[in-house]
């Protein structure tokens, strides 16, 4: 792979005509997305107890349901990549807040009003899930424009210790609201969130990245239709190795990690025997490990580079795939939380590398359409590998198809290695 400079680096004429981030900018920017995560996570328990419980949803309803919420980062994602280059992204993502804050809070409403049903709970669902992409690729694009360079690490690894604290914690909010009030009034927190967030939103400073309209940095512009915008990032993407390199080992290890997710709690109800107290204590242990992953991994990529990182998060997810795999009833409980310790691990490590890595390998007037174009491709895999690897239980069994995942997981290590250090070797320079 032939190395190639930073393209954001840009000349040292362009990096001092820039001025720096305002400080404050990432602080307001982290506690919006830390209050939004908190109450994103309670949603996705009390959302399908809504339609669970309140509305007595059946299992293909219920599969809907879930679909509905991940279609628009399909149908959608190329597009906001485009809309986030053009426009304002804290604009954007205040807008998507309130919006997100108004339908969220119809549930509850609807609900008390007993005017809910499967239909509305489908379309609402829906319509949260686009905003949700608009607002997601908004955020991500805006990152690198809040930090100074050498910073971007610390700050994404911040914003992943949000998540994973927030996986800790809400379910367990959202247990506790839902016997409290009800699982639609457990929804009226989430709300709550989406407002506050939008007003730490408000106090982020008004100028943005290059928009897309904006003269490119070779002065040809790129004021275009948005055909044109997205045919400029997937093009850049086709011709970056190295843009495509932290996009596939992303979505690869997202495929075979989706399969292992899918068939875990199959797997250690029916083959190892454990009940669902130790299997909710096990699972613990993922958010534990991944909140101290999430505190260490911007060391390590000041220590080791982005991609060393991802390789030794890619080689911890593997080893836990391999642990859960080969884990029998007679060592089920320490196997299973030793898979989920490593799982946590892993998952810090991966994210905030191969999300640094990409803003750092990406110019600035066409993030927002990268960060797009990597969402599509990751987060499609996620459905895909849990299909695949039904199927393989089906023909494999589910010990089978869980060795199916670890050696998929192996091979991805194994193909990723050589390439992924080739691109520390061009971010060295």
């Amino acid at each position: 792979m032939t190395a190639v400079e930073d393209p954001r680096r840009g000349t040292a004429t362009d990096t001092a005509a820039r001025p720096g981030p305002p400080r404050g900018d990432f602080t307001l920017l982290w506690c919006s997305e830390t209050i939004s995560l908190l109450g994103t996570q309670i949603t996705l328990v009390a959302l399908p107890l809504t339609a669970v419980l309140t509305l007595h949803a059946s299992g293909p309803q219920m599969g809907l349901i879930n679909a509905a919420g991940w279609l628009p980062i399909v149908v959608l994602g190329l597009v906001a990549g485009a809309w986030s280059d053009r426009h304002d992204q804290r604009r954007t993502m205040l807008v998507c807040h309130v919006c997100r804050a108004l339908l969220v809070g119809a549930i509850p409403l609807l609900s008390a009003a007993d005017m809910l049903t499967v239909p509305a709970l489908l379309l609402l669902a829906f319509a949260i899930g686009c905003f949700s992409v608009f607002f997601d690729v908004a955020y991500q694009t805006l990152v690198p424009f809040t930090v100074a360079q050498e910073g971007l690490a610390r700050a994404n690894s911040r914003l992943e210790m949000s998540r994973s604290f927030a996986q800790l914690l809400g379910p367990t909010c959202a247990g506790f609201l839902v016997v409290q009030f009800s699982p639609a009034g457990a929804l009226t927190l989430d709300a709550a969130s989406y407002a506050v967030s939008a007003a730490c939103v408000l106090g982020i400073a008004a100028r943005r990245a290059p928009r897309a309209a904006a003269a490119h940095p070779g002065g040809r512009s790129t004021a275009r239709g948005l055909r044109g915008d997205l045919a400029e990032g997937l093009r850049f993407i086709r011709k970056h190795r190295q843009v495509q390199l932290v996009i596939l080992a992303g979505a690869t290890s997202n495929l075979f990690t989706a399969g292992l997710m899918a068939l875990q709690v199959l797997y250690a109800t029916r083959e190892l025997g454990l009940s669902p107290r130790t299997i909710g204590v096990c699972l613990a242990a993922e958010g534990v490990a991944a909140l101290i992953g999430s505190a260490l991994v911007a060391r390590m990529i000041g220590r080791g580079g982005e991609p060393r990182t991802v390789l030794i998060g890619l080689a911890l997810l593997t080893g836990g795939g391999v642990v859960l795999a080969a884990t029998t009833r007679d060592w089920s409980w320490i196997g299973f939380a030793a898979a989920q310790f490593a799982f946590g691990f892993s998952s810090p490590l991966i994210n905030v590398s191969l999300v640094t890595l990409r803003q750092r390998l990406t110019p600035e007037h066409i993030l927002g359409r990268v960060n797009a174009a990597a969402r599509v491709g990751i987060m499609s895999s996620l459905p895909l590998g849990s299909l695949l690897a039904g199927l393989a239980a089906g023909a494999l069994g589910n010990q089978g198809a869980l060795w199916t995942c670890a050696l998929g997981l192996t091979a991805v290590l194994v193909t990723t290695a050589l390439p992924l250090l080739r691109v520390q070797t061009a971010h060295d320079g």
